[in-house]
């Protein structure tokens, strides 16, 4: 599982944070609409079509991805996915603390973690 809960809520958090500093309060994600979020755009990656509204029109609808949340509701939460804390990024290059994947940080480091704890046998369950 390399969504953790932790990383899952920290998503949420962040998502949350974006929103309401673009004076959008009516957000309020929840880590589980994370997941069903990062799930939809999981299964959009491997069954793809032009344009993401297709997944929810009538003559091309998906209902793996139509029936978790609606189009408008997914383009929100898109709208406002966000991994780290934008006021705290560095944008100087020549700055010593400067880092060019701060905005998704959390989210390698999460997964970097989770792959590290995973021992051979418990990859060769399956």
């Amino acid at each position: 599982m390399y969504f953790t809960p932790q990383l899952l809520s920290h998503i949420s958090f962040e998502t949350n944070r974006k929103a309401t500093q673009s004076l959008y309060s009516k957000l309020a994600k929840t880590a589980a609409e994370i997941e069903v979020l990062i799930g939809m755009l999981i299964t959009m990656g491997v069954c793809e079509m032009p344009r993401y509204r297709m997944y929810w029109a009538n003559q091309t609808r998906m209902d793996t991805i139509a029936n978790c949340m609606s189009r408008n509701r997914f383009e929100t939460l898109l709208r406002f996915l966000h991994f780290n804390d934008n006021d705290k990024v560095v944008m100087d290059r020549n700055h010593p603390h400067y880092d060019r994947f701060y905005k998704i940080r959390p989210l390698i480091e999460s997964i970097r973690k989770t792959c590290l704890e995973e021992t051979p046998g418990e990859l060769q369950k399956c």
